[in-house]
């Protein structure tokens, strides 16, 4: 994977809120949208499936 591939997934709320205080009561929302990036970034394989 590219720099920018990288940096567009670290820039999904399954990673920027982590610290979160709600993390784990909103991670079904991180996972959808994180779902949703590497599906656009073409990255449809097993190995993308949470």
């Amino acid at each position: 994977m590219s720099l920018a591939e990288w940096m567009r997934l670290v820039r999904v709320g399954l990673w920027r809120n982590r610290l979160q205080p709600d993390y784990l009561a909103r991670v079904g929302e991180y996972r959808a949208e994180f779902l949703a990036t590497v599906h656009e970034m073409g990255k449809t394989g097993p190995f993308w499936q949470v």
